[in-house]
């Protein structure tokens, strides 16, 4: 079976120095809420404080510098989040397809989602032509949208 290291911190911190051809760090510990708060519905103060708690912690425990990057706590993002991220020197944000997908005209939604039907006034973005099966994902049994839900998309 497979087993963890009994350091294995001490693996991503041997992790944190290995670079790539182009001199870029290997790895890269995505920002995170502290204490797993749903940072769409938290305000200002307490954003930065999650995200600013995270970051001392993986400073601290593997010696290098926190992401630019951030993973909100299930998924759950809203723009007001915005100016806390900027504060807090993050720069990107990882949304699944699903919740890009879910704001598209005529998107294919199924009974069997996980998930309730997609909010007709939430409906932003033009129809798409092409998805792909995404069977693997736990979430979803329905199809990502191609290229659209898997390249970036500036907000401000």
């Amino acid at each position: 079976g497979t087993t963890y290291s009994h350091d294995l911190a001490g693996r991503y911190r041997e992790g944190g120095t290995w670079k790539t051809a182009l001199g870029n760090p290997r790895i890269d510990l995505v920002g995170f809420g502290y204490f797993h708060p749903l940072m769409a519905f938290v305000e200002y103060p307490d954003i930065r404080r999650q995200l600013s708690l995270h970051r001392k912690k993986i400073e601290s425990k593997f010696g290098y510098p926190g992401s630019k990057g951030l993973f909100p706590p299930e998924n759950a993002f809203s723009e007001r989040m915005i100016p806390a991220l900027v504060d807090e020197g993050f720069q990107w944000v990882l949304v699944d397809s699903m919740h890009l997908d879910r704001a598209n005209s005529g998107f294919p939604y199924s009974d069997r989602e996980k998930m309730i039907p997609p909010n007709q006034s939430d409906i932003r973005n033009d129809s798409q032509f092409s998805y792909v099966n995404q069977s693997c994902q736990q979430n979803t049994e329905n199809a990502a949208s191609v290229p659209f839900s898997f390249q970036p998309h500036w907000v401000q």
